[in-house]
């Protein structure tokens, strides 16, 4: 599971350094334990990668923190009975916010009236994945 991971955060980063020149830095550590009925895995995930196309900016998939925690517990006869759980905690992913709305009206002759014409919605776009989604958190548990 730890190389599968690695080979796919190397996947996005190439295909992310196909459109722009950047840093990257990935660190994960994965202990896994198990102990009679029991299993788990704590995955702590560190991950930065800033690009620059005309100015820096961050990846789409810039998640700079990610918690993962996995566990199992099995009983009854046979250990037919199993319950899963599974925690995420990440810090948010980077977005382009919106500075403003303006009105966007086409001249489509010389007698087209800017006072009495009804344009269409324009958005006025902040700096390229400058903002931060909130911080993720999930939990996941399977019975059966």
């Amino acid at each position: 599971m730890k190389y599968l991971t690695s080979y796919i955060f190397a996947a996005m980063l190439a295909a992310a350094s196909l459109y722009a020149q950047g840093q990257n830095f990935y660190e994960s550590y994965i202990p896994q334990h198990t102990y009679d009925t029991v299993a788990g895995t704590v995955s702590v995930t560190l991950y930065n990668n800033n690009f620059v196309r005309n100015n820096e900016y961050f990846g789409p998939y810039d998640r700079r923190h990610n918690l993962n925690i996995v566990s199992t517990f099995t009983w009854g006869k046979k250990s037919s009975w199993e319950i899963d759980a599974r925690y995420n905690y990440g810090s948010g992913f980077p977005f382009t916010q919106t500075a403003g709305f303006y009105e966007q009206i086409t001249f489509e002759n010389m007698g087209t009236g800017y006072s009495n014409t009804n344009g269409n919605l324009g958005i006025l776009y902040a700096d390229y994945n400058k903002g931060r989604l909130p911080y993720y958190s999930r939990l996941d548990i399977n019975l059966k």
